[in-house]
């Protein structure tokens, strides 16, 4: 069976008549763009008071589908259970009768309009995609008892994928426990506190130009590489042999050094665990810890730290996209015990580590099977 087609704009209202600064009152929760994350998860609303914020926002409630229009590549789409207020960067889709608000945002959240929501944004450092072009997107409207049906079969598989990310966060919650009685112990105030470009051989980051792209060859690699403290090969975007040795006549990554994203989602790292040819972009800073002074693993978990965390974030410079210059990331500093209580740590956190690895590993699966599922969902096949 294959499912009629609309126009978005003839089945969805776009309510985006602006709350002045002056009329948001106390106790009103705010989303903006950073309270959305990939997959549709809202978290951490903001409860604001009068003359908090300084600009309009869009009025939202549970109706409501919240799509971030900036920079749509992140695919930022939500489903809020309360009424508020959010950035004008976030478009508040009301679907009309005969759309279900959840089959909606299944739609938007879906591989192939993410990557056409980001083909049609314009704006070469803040890209957007407007709210005209938006409507004119097609969308498949089965009966609204099959949007129900089938929006239960996805949601279903999604709580497959919550219980995943559940079980990385308590492994992680884990590594900085044991990271934090290492440091916070007893003995800690012995320990000084050392600045990297002390303990690092080398602190550069990737290309700042863009590679020639490929449809086979090199990987180009990126933030978007560096997650759950893994650093992943996984991309869709390569390049050729000339662009490799270009990038490896700068720096030439290698086994042991450390990754840290340092432009846009800034402070997420992971240990490169082997050799291997790829381009790295200027998004990632590489760090080549000295031997005898400091062990990967403890530095990679030290940058995972609320201490480096928060330094790192006032290092941040965020007057266009959140980024951090390397001059500044050379002077911050870490808590550095001796080598030899670094290697009881790094014991300690390797069934750990495995385990993550593992989970990742069913979550790359899980991707691909609800990949497949989403497809023939909108396609009429199940």
């Amino acid at each position: 069976m294959t499912f009629d087609t609309v126009l978005l704009r003839e089945v969805v209202e776009i309510d985006s008549k602006q709350v002045s600064s002056s009329n948001i009152k106390s106790g009103s929760v705010y989303v903006g763009l950073e309270h959305i994350s990939r997959g549709g998860t809202l978290n951490q609303e903001t409860v604001v008071s009068a003359g908090d914020l300084k600009s309009s926002k869009f009025a939202f409630d549970e109706r409501h589908v919240l799509f971030g229009k900036l920079r749509p590549n992140l695919g930022k789409i939500a489903l809020p259970s309360v009424s508020g207020i959010c950035s004008t960067d976030i478009l508040p889709l009301r679907p009309k009768n005969g759309l279900d608000r959840v089959w909606l945002a299944l739609w938007l959240q879906t591989p192939q309009i993410v990557e056409l929501a980001a083909s049609r944004a314009t704006g070469a450092n803040l890209p957007r995609i407007s709210s005209k072009v938006l409507g004119e997107f097609s969308i498949p409207l089965p009966s609204i008892e099959e949007q129900n049906r089938l929006s239960g079969i996805l949601f279903d598989a999604l709580e497959i994928r919550k219980v995943i990310l559940k079980k990385l966060s308590l492994l992680e919650d884990l590594e900085r426990s044991i990271y934090e009685e290492l440091v916070s112990g007893v003995s800690s105030s012995k320990f000084p506190e050392v600045p990297l470009f002390e303990i690092c051989e080398t602190i550069t980051d990737g290309t700042h130009s863009s590679p020639v792209r490929t449809h086979a060859g090199v990987p180009v690699l990126s933030a978007q590489n560096v997650k759950n403290g893994i650093f992943s090969s996984k991309t869709d975007r390569f390049t050729n042999a000339e662009e490799l040795a270009t990038f490896q006549k700068r720096v030439l990554p290698r086994e042991g050094d450390v990754l840290l994203t340092i432009v846009g989602t800034v402070g997420r790292s992971a240990v490169l665990e082997s050799n291997f040819d790829f381009v790295l972009q200027r998004s990632v800073a590489i760090l080549r810890p000295r031997l005898g002074l400091v062990n990967s693993l403890f530095l990679n978990s030290s940058f995972a730290s609320q201490e480096f965390q928060n330094q790192l974030m006032r290092a941040t410079n965020t007057s266009t996209q959140a980024g951090v210059y390397l001059a500044k990331l050379n002077k911050l500093t870490i808590t550095l015990p001796p080598i030899e209580v670094q290697k009881v740590f790094e014991n300690r956190i390797k069934t750990t580590i495995s385990a993550k690895q593992l989970l990742l590993n069913h979550l790359e699966v899980w991707n691909e099977f609800y990949a497949a599922l989403q497809e023939r969902a909108f396609r009429g096949e199940l």
